[in-house]
């Protein structure tokens, strides 16, 4: 299958009242329809002022913005009708304009009518006799009072300044009155009343449907069922007959929006499109029942759990590489670890596991939080008021793909659901990334989620909100987690009913029924992650690993060029060895020389993914994968240690290497180095950094193969890691003219990280000098590869950077052209390097003096940038990162070099 659908393929559009981004469900959808061979379009809302268009997972996604005028209209009217605020005139040139626009929908709604019509006869659904009479007669009446309303918005506007009195009182006692009634009967309310925004879509999205032209169109949630229904019934005037499909994600009436006629109104929304629907898909089958029931559906709704993308429980709990909530907690193992992922509010009931805290010595809670918000504020003062704050830790969200790797090291996953709204019929998220995370499952008792547990002995059920049940059923479960961990283990048929494989299987029938013979499904993960890599395609094609040749393949950073540079070191010195470096194009690939360039997309197309496993097996024998990153794009979760098993059953050996900021810990950083830029703790990069960090080093650790860093100081976190030097190539990074020689010495700075460099504290150094005549100082960011190296070779000075404690790429090519090297490199890295390093150590407190020493004694300074070359020749001319290569790939190598080492 291709990763292009073809223009013929059926064009399905999804429409969803959101930004698409963080709509798991909405992105497993399109993932599933693209591997299905189908064009997909989404199209959501945003809250910008300009559409965007992106490409994710196969799928264009459009984010249009809705102008909000329907909308804020009434929120400025209030109740209409003659309770509102009656005046001959509009308020506003606004309310004129919103009024005309709501006359326009209101038109070419009626008009839709003659189309549904037709659409109900092709569904089997003809209107006959009286009703059909009514209907004629309603249309009628509509459209003589369209026409009447149509001249009194323009006598109305004409009449825009002037006004009666308001009765407000009066107005006041009559709204309350109104209100009351539709508390005690919610049917009274009307969507087009309560809810106006809906026209808002109405009117920003409908003629983007109808552009768009599609062969499906499949709404999620309530708010935008009308809008299909609607673009559907204007095809068929067309002569168009389009399918459509509602997904119901919630139980519209057990929507927890406090205002009971808002909940009415969306029950009136859904009433009065969703028996137009060719299939409803919802999340539960008590739910499934019920809307059956409730609209005198022919068909009961079809099941998509929401279910998380990895279907296998081994893989999840074996992601060594991912990110951890145990060490995101800060907690060894063995700690009884309960844990809570998903939104955060008060009808969640998180609060409840709080209380139970005290009852549950030596029991810490971890809480996956995006932010800060005021149920984490309530949770937190809670804590600290029964006095287990040090046993409850707030903790990061993680990418979706990432999830239940990163759950697995917990010990229990809650779900204290108070009894509000749609809980007692919920199934949510949550339950299914517990299961595949192997993780039992402690739920509140709401109906759905207990029979589930009850029913496949997978954890414990307590009373919603009881704090006192919550901790004895905590108590009951750590003294049997065996038991219930078997199944999460051992039952792979559940495991499977647990995953998106088995919901994508359900899409694949219901679209294969409504737009006939559909490609055959893209294998689900259970049965792409099978024992052997040799059943793709039907055969057993050759391999370097069968034939005997030593082929290394490198990526997918290509950081500062380094995998490439490695890459052509090691082949130039052993002729034997074939390379290829493979970047993905969101990193470097826009930038360095690679062999193979990733699109993104690729990286996340399940296609691409197949056809990957394949060509890995074929071309490589050897793969070096740098910075915790794995090579099937995000087959196996994306990181290195999800890849290895397959890699293993090939007869591929693996090597891994890091670059620095993702294995140098910021909590050890701060620890080690006084001028640490990680001392500010409240720095976002840094809590990001911390925690790609320990997901790193915890998969470093536990690796049995060769682990690599590309400088010395990544050992003080890596102490199994091996020094594989960078790599400089002295032909293009060729000396310039002697530095030192003008009058007023050029003075370079460029951050490839100005924070991380220090460049806060450097720039008013480097202006105050240049300022005072003494040097030029030339600061710069974002430079052309290509045009690096002249920049360097015409500066005398260049500055790297404070802190860091380390010497990277840039200082190594400076030293090559023989610049005078500026940084803090630091007394622990001097000693892991056999050689003076010729870099000039300065710091913060040292910088300004130090310059002025070497310009006052020119001749010593050009002394100590000469040496530069020969330590580069020595260290970094790619002769010794060959050596630790070959090693690792069972090569000879040739040595052919000017450099000191033989």
């Amino acid at each position: 299958m291709s990763s292009e659908p073809s223009e013929a393929a059926p064009h399905v559009l999804l429409l969803i009242a959101n930004d698409v981004t963080a709509d798991t469900r909405v992105l497993k959808y399109a993932a599933s329809l693209s591997s299905f061979g189908l064009r997909v379009t989404v199209l959501g809302i945003t809250a910008e002022k300009e559409r965007s268009e992106s490409v994710v997972g196969g799928a264009r996604v459009i984010r249009e913005p809705v102008p909000w005028r329907i909308r804020d209209y009434h929120r400025r009217r209030g109740l209409r009708g003659l309770l509102g605020r009656a005046r001959p005139g509009y308020a506003s040139r606004d309310d004129a304009t919103v009024a005309k626009l709501e006359h326009a929908l209101r038109t070419r709604e009626l008009r839709a009518e003659r189309g549904r019509l037709l659409v109900a006869e092709d569904q089997g659904r003809t209107i006959e006799g009286r009703a059909a009479q009514i209907g004629r007669l309603r249309r009628a009446l509509w459209w003589r009072y369209l026409k009447v309303r149509r001249f009194w918005i323009y006598v109305r506007e004409g009449l825009l300044n002037r006004r009666l009195r308001r009765h407000s009182k009066l107005r006041g006692q009559a709204r309350e009155v109104l209100l009351s009634f539709y508390v005690a009967l919610p049917f009274l309310a009307r969507w087009r009343r309560v809810v106006p925004e809906i026209e808002d879509y109405e009117a920003c999205l409908g003629w983007i449907v109808d552009e768009l032209r599609p062969d499906l169109i499949h709404p999620h949630d309530v708010y935008l069922i009308g809008v299909a229904e609607r673009a559907v019934a204007r095809a068929r005037l067309e002569g168009r007959r389009i399918p459509w499909v509602y997904d119901a994600r919630e139980y519209v009436r057990g929507l927890a929006i406090p205002p009971a006629r808002i909940v009415a109104a969306y029950r009136d929304l859904e009433r009065e499109s969703i028996r137009g629907a060719d299939r409803v898909i919802t999340v539960s089958e008590p739910i499934a029942a019920e809307l059956q029931r409730a609209h005198r559906l022919p068909r009961k709704p079809d099941l998509v759990l929401n279910a998380p993308v990895i279907g296998e429980l081994d893989e999840a709990r074996h992601v060594e590489g991912a990110p951890s909530v145990r060490a995101a907690a800060g907690l060894p193992d063995g700690v009884p670890l309960l844990l809570y992922s998903g939104g955060l509010a008060h009808p969640r009931g998180v609060h409840t596991v709080v209380e139970a805290l005290p009852k549950l010595p030596g029991v810490h809670l971890a809480v996956v939080s995006r932010g800060v918000s005021s149920y984490t504020v309530h949770l937190e003062r809670l804590a600290a008021k029964l006095e287990v704050s040090d046993r409850m830790h707030l903790v990061p969200f993680v990418d979706p793909d990432q999830v239940v790797a990163y759950l697995t090291s917990a010990t229990i996953g809650v779900i204290p659901l108070l009894h509000a709204g749609n809980h007692d019929w919920a199934l949510t998220n949550k339950f299914f990334e517990y299961a595949q995370a192997g993780l039992p499952i402690l739920t509140s008792d709401t109906e759905v989620q207990e029979e589930l547990v009850r029913k496949h002995g997978i954890g414990d059920v307590f009373v919603a909100g009881d704090p006192e049940s919550c901790a004895a059923a905590v108590t009951r479960m750590l003294a049997d987690l065996p038991r219930l961990r078997r199944p999460l283990l051992e039952d792979v048929a559940l495991m499977h009913e647990f995953s998106w494989d088995a919901q994508a299987e359900v899409l694949h029938e219901v679209y294969s029924d409504l737009l006939g013979p559909l490609p055959d499904q893209a294998p689900g993960f259970l049965r792409r992650r099978v024992t052997s890599l040799t059943e793709i395609g039907g055969h057993v094609p050759a391999s370097a690993v069968a034939e005997g040749r030593i082929v290394l393949g490198v990526g997918p950073t290509n950081s500062a060029g380094q995998g490439w540079a490695w890459a052509k070191a090691l082949q130039s010195r052993c002729p034997e060895v074939e390379t290829e470096v493979f970047t993905l194009g969101k990193i470097s690939a826009f930038v360095f020389p690679t062999d193979v360039r990733i699109a993104p997309e690729d990286w996340r197309a399940s296609d691409w993914q197949l056809r990957q496993v394949d060509r890995v097996r074929r071309r490589y024998s050897h793969v070096l994968l740098e910075s915790g990153l794995g090579i099937f794009g995000t087959l196996n979760g994306g990181y290195t240690q999800g890849d290895l098993d397959q890699l293993r059953i090939a007869g591929i050996k693996a090597a891994v290497v890091f670059h620095g900021s993702e294995v140098r810990s910021p909590r050890i950083h701060r620890e080690l180095e006084a001028t640490s830029p990680f001392r500010d703790t409240s720095w976002d990069l840094a809590q990001k950094l911390q925690v790609n960090v320990d997901r790193n080093l915890a998969m470093a650790a536990a690796f049995d193969g060769p682990v690599y860093v590309s400088t010395p100081d990544q050992l003080d976190y890596v102490p199994n890691g091996t020094w594989l030097p960078v790599v400089v190539d002295l032909d293009l990074w060729s000396p310039g003219k002697p530095v030192l020689e003008r009058e007023r010495p050029v003075l370079v700075h460029v951050p490839s990280s100005p924070r991380l460099k220090g460049s806060d504290v450097f720039d008013p150094i480097g202006r105050r000098l240049h300022d005072a005549g003494l040097v030029e100082y030339r600061r710069a960011e974002n430079v052309p590869v290509d045009e690096m190296p002249a920049l360097v070779r015409d500066a005398d000075i260049m500055f790297d950077q404070f802190g860091l404690g380390l010497y990277g790429v840039q200082a190594c090519q400076a030293m090559a052209t023989e610049r005078l090297v500026l940084s803090y490199v630091g007394d622990r890295l001097r000693a892991k390097v056999p050689a003076e390093i010729p870099i000039v150590e300065v710091t913060p407190q040292t910088l300004e003096a130090r310059l002025r020493e070497l310009l006052a004694d020119r001749d010593a300074a050009r002394a100590q940038a000469a040496k530069g070359r020969e330590f580069v020749g020595r260290f970094h001319d790619g002769t010794l990162a060959a050596e630790v290569l070959a090693e690792f790939v069972g090569a000879e190598t040739t040595v052919s070099r000017t450099g000191t080492r033989s």
